[in-house]
């Protein structure tokens, strides 16, 4: 069945059949009149993605992202601020949001996004709009100059609620936050707390974790506190086969 929060649209296309029965009669044939009904559900949903952009998603899956050294692709004399170095973990995420947008584009499902991103603070960088390009245009801005910082992922969640709370969302939408990080929280405190209050409040949270150094355990205990379900990408093939999941999967989460 669908959750109060859902939006159900129904349409009926009655159509009926007689067929003779085998059992004959003193009046003659009988017939039964027999009818089918099919019946479409539409989900509106309101998604936030929460996306990490701290220091480490600048340097490549592969590498231990700790600095010093600067990320191994970065050119000589490059530092934080500078635009982000070639075969970053930050393009990984940039192509796997937009695989997750293009499937969005072709799901079941009446979808809004918003965009937060998030590194020792967050900032609520797209509000709810079905503009997907807007999401991506947002993302394409760091790349010009990729602040880095700390891993604070209770600030990426709280600016997330705000954005499910904006006057753009919609009343009876099903709400989701799409939480991912290729590290380990730096600053901020544990989200468990605020993943628990959402899903009190109809929130679901489905957890994305990056790179081997992603902190995995973490990351599905949120899922689980949130009611939504988590994915592992141990390199970039894995993170946009795993947002395309996310989308695939989200009608039955939704739906439970």
């Amino acid at each position: 069945f669908l959750t109060q929060n859902n939006l159900i649209k129904r349409w009926r296309s009655p159509r009926s059949v007689k067929i003779a029965t085998f059992f004959p009669s003193l009046v003659g044939i009988q017939e039964v009149a027999m009818s089918t009904s099919s019946v479409s559900t539409r989900i509106d949903v309101d998604l936030v993605l929460v996306i990490d952009r701290s220091g480490s998603m600048a340097y490549n899956e592969n590498e231990l992202a700790i600095y010093p050294p600067a990320p191994e692709y970065a050119p000589p004399g490059w530092f934080f601020g500078d635009p982000v170095p070639p075969s970053s973990r930050w393009e990984s995420a940039y192509e796997g949001v937009e695989e997750f947008l293009n499937e969005l584009d072709m799901s079941a499902l009446q979808e809004k996004v918003s965009l937060v991103t998030y590194s020792s603070s967050a900032s609520l960088d797209q509000s709810l709009t079905t503009e997907y390009s807007l999401i991506l245009q947002d993302l394409d801005l760091r790349f010009n100059s990729f602040q880095g910082g700390g891993t604070n992922i209770t600030s990426g969640l709280t600016q997330a609620a705000a954005a499910l709370s904006d006057p753009a969302a919609r009343e009876l939408s099903a709400k989701v936050i799409v939480l991912m990080t290729d590290g380990r929280i730096t600053s901020g405190g544990g989200p468990g707390w605020f993943v628990e209050d959402q899903a009190a409040k109809g929130v679901t949270t489905v957890t994305l974790s990056f790179s081997d150094e992603a902190d995995i355990d973490l990351m599905k205990t949120l899922a689980t506190k949130g009611k939504g379900f988590h994915i592992h990408a141990a390199n970039k093939n894995d993170l946009k086969h795993a947002f395309r999941e996310i989308v695939r999967r989200l009608p039955t989460i939704l739906t439970k």
